[in-house]
């Protein structure tokens, strides 16, 4: 897979819009820190927690299902996909992973294209769906767990039916969000607190990439 088929609708049928070549994938994609440090520390939180991955379960085919609801351009996806390989597809009765990651937007393609092959080359079988969804309207499978970085909660409109239909996938599993700011935090807090009986066990976690930094005088990026 080293090219990325864009065709585009002509009335009834399709048309061949543009062929783009696909960039080399590399085992560790070059990344700067503030991507990488939160989100290997939240993995790494997963790993030893009480409450991580001891806690996920796979479907009845003995697959681990992980969504990653608003996933933009998934520039996780390598550190995403190591951890899995080398932590998750280990675990007793998970014979398999399959990744369900989603966004509204249909900007991203190139990106979603570059993951898929990286995967492709790197951990084959590990299964990746990338798909232009409305999580609104259209939910994402029932997840082990889910990946949920950087909802915007406090814009609420959409999003509460947004979070409910992300929070619904999860029950029985494990879900980790990501927020930067305290009130981004209280929002989310609330919205869960909607679903109780989904929610039963609730943790708040300060992510240690940016406690140990707060030391240094650095802090998260702003709004």
């Amino acid at each position: 897979p080293g090219h990325l088929v864009e065709l585009q609708s002509s009335g009834s049928s399709w048309q061949l819009k543009q062929v783009v070549e696909l960039t080399e994938v590399q085992r560790i994609p070059a990344q700067t820190s503030t991507i990488r440090g939160p989100f290997l520390a939240a993995l790494e939180f997963l790993r030893q927690g009480t409450q991580g991955l001891n806690q996920v379960q796979p479907d009845a085919d003995g697959m681990l299902v992980v969504n990653v609801p608003f996933c933009g351009r998934f520039q996780e996806y390598a550190m995403l996909g190591n951890f899995l390989a080398e932590h998750c597809l280990t675990l007793p009765g998970i014979k398999g992973v399959r990744i369900f990651a989603a966004d509204s937007s249909d900007s991203y393609y190139y990106e979603w294209a570059v993951a898929k092959r990286w995967f492709a080359e790197f951990h084959p079988a590990i299964e990746v769906h990338l798909q232009v969804q409305d999580l609104q309207m259209d939910p994402l499978p029932k997840a082990g767990l889910t990946i949920a970085l950087h909802p915007e909660v406090t814009r609420g409109g959409s999003w509460f039916q947004i979070m409910g239909s992300v929070i619904k996938a999860s029950q029985g599993g494990v879900c980790l969000f990501a927020v930067f700011f305290q009130d981004e935090v209280s929002t989310l807090m609330n919205m869960m607190d909607m679903y109780d009986e989904t929610c039963r066990e609730k943790q708040l976690v300060e992510n240690v990439h940016w406690k140990d930094r707060a030391v240094n005088g650095a802090t998260p990026p702003s709004k």
